[in-house]
């Protein structure tokens, strides 16, 4: 089962990648609607393979905090110009705030992966906080 972060949507969900995840994790994924809606099987699927999401303390990684990301998207759902909640961060989460903006993220964000998941630590909107980001860390703004 995956939530929506603003939405509180919950889908069923298959992840071909075959990475299950455990409860509390927090993935950045495509979720197509059910392939067979008329078949009633109940389940959506993860079209990409898992990004789960986390932080760095001291060299390791762990699993990110909701609440950070949940102020993560009060103040980045504002900068999308649209005006309803859930609007706003159906557009964020489809085309970010800039061409490249979700490519960039998982590319500065990367940490590891192994065959059925991606880690990627760090915010989109806090450089420092990602470990390949290309701003010099002692000038971020």
């Amino acid at each position: 089962m995956l939530r929506e972060f603003i939405t509180g949507t919950t889908h069923r969900c298959a992840a071909p990648a075959g990475y299950g995840g455990r409860p509390g994790e927090l993935w950045y994924v495509r979720v197509l609607p059910e392939p067979f809606e008329s078949m009633g099987f109940g389940y959506s699927l993860v079209f990409t393979t898992p990004y789960v999401i986390g932080r760095q303390e001291g060299g390791r990684f762990v699993f990110a905090d909701l609440q950070d990301w949940m102020a993560f998207f009060e103040r980045t759902m504002p900068k999308t110009g649209v005006a309803d909640a859930d609007q706003a961060y159906a557009h964020l989460m489809k085309y970010g705030l800039s061409a490249n903006y979700w490519n960039e993220y998982v590319f500065e964000a990367y940490v590891n992966h192994q065959r059925d998941m991606i880690l990627l630590a760090g915010l989109p909107d806090v450089p420092s906080s990602r470990p390949h980001s290309r701003v010099d860390r002692g000038k971020e703004t």
